[in-house]
């Protein structure tokens, strides 16, 4: 696995945390103008899901291609039947998945936003960069730091996110 250097970047609204971490899994130094640009292209591109919007901007603009696993399968069969682009697969969200994809690389990751240090409970896209023991690289769009989650502290954020927030957890990978 090729270790992935983040340069830091503070992620300049309050919903661009997902342009912040495409930009950085596909290896584009993010700025504000690439950040606005994708955040506002995928709400116009695709005003029925926020993260096709986003993966579909990437394919567009970077040429790259991007898997996207959701954790269940109303999501699933929603974005099947809204003819997404991007390759889409049902796989439960958990640490086998998790630590198999990052085994392949950086990994963009939906979580409980509270669990990051917030006083709100909402969605958060990270970037989760490798696992060191039982501790997870990650890197926070939010704050633009690169720190360690415990697996504990991951496991209770997809836990959360899925009883308390009432969302499937999804992670967005290169397809290498």
């Amino acid at each position: 696995m090729k270790k992935k250097f983040i340069k830091k970047y503070k992620q300049s609204t309050v919903e661009s945390c997902l342009a912040c971490c495409l930009l950085t899994l596909i290896g584009q130094k993010p700025t504000r103008a690439k950040e606005i640009s994708m955040l506002f292209d995928a709400l116009q591109y695709n005003p029925d899901d926020f993260v096709t919007g986003h993966i579909e901007h990437v394919m567009r603009k970077y040429k790259k291609e991007l898997i996207r696993y959701v954790h269940n399968n109303p999501l699933y069969n929603h974005l099947k039947k809204a003819r997404c682009k991007e390759k889409v697969v049902q796989r439960k969200i958990d640490m086998n998945i998790i630590d198999e994809l990052l085994h392949r690389g950086t990994i963009a990751i939906s979580l409980n936003a509270r669990h990051f240090g917030k006083v709100y409970h909402y969605p958060h896209w990270v970037l989760l960069l490798n696992k060191k023991r039982k501790k997870y690289v990650v890197y926070d769009p939010h704050t633009g730091i690169v720190n360690t989650i415990t697996e504990k502290r991951l496991k209770e954020s997809i836990k959360s996110y899925l009883i308390r927030l009432w969302m499937a957890p999804q992670i967005i990978a290169q397809n290498l």
